[in-house]
């Protein structure tokens, strides 16, 4: 069994995983429980190869997270100063446990495993007593971080979790939206596939080379995220250079900052987790979300990208069950509310504010919003100049999420003059895109070279 090897060739400082490890060891195959499997199951691909690959790369990373789990927690049982190793049994009966393994398989659907049923889990087990300081947040922070890092870093890991929230997007298990000739989806369908499925070349001069289209989704590369706080502010005021190189280790020295300073980006910028941006966008246990990030990082094409998957749906029920991606440019929300007295809010803008030929009612645009069956992606908050209308968006999106509690947002802002602390007190999790690394560029590259070659040959035929 894969998993027993990488068990064996994991290594975590402390006295509790050497001891854990082998008993993991003598369990053999019994080991992984049933309930972690059936909880990753959307995960695995149909593919019978591509599956054992999973597999595979899967057991290595949970080999490794279990590695870390038991080392923050041997760190928090010495700074309790407990007797540690009085505890090995314990914790090899935990992560044995299905319940738990079924709680710690969530990080690997992009969610976050919670304290609190695994403290429960281990006062129904009745195992050694633990410290009254003792604190499981921080051990599931370790974990997940190691976690996420395996997942971001393997590419069929990534893949797969990739697709599982492309279908998340896809799927809605309540009550279909009302189809009424007031609420137009098939024109609005029609609407975001003629303005974000294919790239806008005229600004390029490959244009000039041919003119087959080139669908938007076929050179996506979903970027990652880091979420706020895990890099301080200031590192994000820096210029796009300089912020390249501390990522890349090679800046020694700088005008402004000290030395002191490059070694404390350096430091953070090892411990910060990034995230794949759609996973930080959709995921279940945190509906409101703004994404900050630089000119051209990705911000808008990747709400573009959300709403094609939905309008690209190919079948009937699952489009009719999928919630309706409503996405609204701020620049053009804000000129219509100085413009047309129609418009007073989210749902009246997509009732009277666009010049397209579809339309989607406003009282209907608000049932479905707060039903869970619409999402509301708000793009480009920094390009209202405005600060009296700004005022008025930020209070617009604050009384959204107390009007329409089941509503899930996600607003886009370049990071430059942005104020985080309104939507922040509202519950929003902040998450930066960064750049793309050398993989993802190459990866962008290919796709580029492989649509414009394939648009090259289609002209000959034209």
């Amino acid at each position: 069994m894969a998993f027993l090897e990488y068990i064996a060739a994991t290594s975590a400082t402390g006295t509790l995983w050497p001891i854990i490890k082998e008993k993991i060891k003598d369990a053999g195959s019994d080991f992984i429980k049933e309930k972690f499997k059936e909880a990753v199951k959307s995960l695995v691909p149909v593919d019978s190869r591509a599956a054992q690959a999973w597999q595979k790369a899967a057991e290595e990373a949970l080999a490794k997270s279990l590695a870390k789990f038991i080392e923050r927690a041997e760190v928090a049982l010495d700074d309790a100063e407990a007797d540690v190793g009085s505890y090995a049994a314990a914790f090899n009966d935990l992560i044995a446990s299905s319940a738990v393994q079924k709680e710690l398989a969530r990080a690997f659907v992009g969610e976050t495993p919670s304290s609190a049923p695994i403290a429960e889990i281990w006062m129904r087990m009745e195992l050694r007593p633990l410290p009254n300081n003792f604190d499981w947040n921080p051990v599931l922070r370790q974990y997940q971080k190691i976690l996420t890092a395996s997942v971001g870093q393997t590419e069929i890991l990534k893949k797969a979790l990739d697709t599982l929230n492309l279908a998340r997007i896809a799927k809605n298990t309540e009550a279909s939206l009302p189809r009424t000739p007031g609420f137009n989806l098939s024109g609005y369908k029609k609407a975001i596939i003629a303005s974000h499925g294919y790239l806008k070349l005229q600004q390029l001069a490959v244009e000039a080379q041919h003119s087959t289209p080139i669908g938007m989704k076929k050179v996506f590369v979903n970027p990652n995220v880091i979420e706020q706080g895990a890099l301080p502010s200031d590192f994000y005021c820096l210029p796009i250079e300089d912020q390249a190189l501390l990522r890349s280790g090679k800046l020694k020295e700088h005008h402004v900052l000290d030395g002191k300073k490059i070694e404390q980006f350096t430091e953070m910028l090892k411990n910060a987790t990034p995230q794949m941006g759609l996973t930080f966008a959709t995921a279940a246990s945190q509906p409101l979300i703004v994404l900050t990030g630089d000119p051209g990082s990705g911000k808008s094409t990747l709400l573009q990208y959300l709403s094609l998957e939905w309008a690209e749906i190919p079948d009937p029920a699952a489009f009719s069950m999928a919630p309706v991606p409503l996405l609204i440019e701020l620049r053009r929300y804000a000129e219509q509310r100085e413009k047309n007295p129609a418009v007073t809010d989210f749902p009246s803008f997509l009732q009277h504010g666009t010049d397209q030929t579809w339309q989607l009612e406003a009282p209907q645009v608000e049932s479905a919003l707060a039903s869970g069956k619409a999402w509301l992606l708000l793009d480009g908050f920094d390009e209202v100049f405005d600060q009296s209308m700004r005022d008025e968006i930020i209070s617009r999106i604050t009384h959204a999420t107390i009007a329409w509690n089941n509503i899930r947002i996600v607003v886009t802002t370049r990071s430059f003059g942005y104020r985080p602390e309104s939507l922040q007190q509202a519950g929003f999790l902040h998450g930066h895109i960064q750049p793309f690394d050398n993989e993802q560029i190459a990866n962008f590259l290919e796709r580029w070279h492989s649509q414009i070659t394939d648009a090259n040959k289609a002209d000959l035929y034209i």
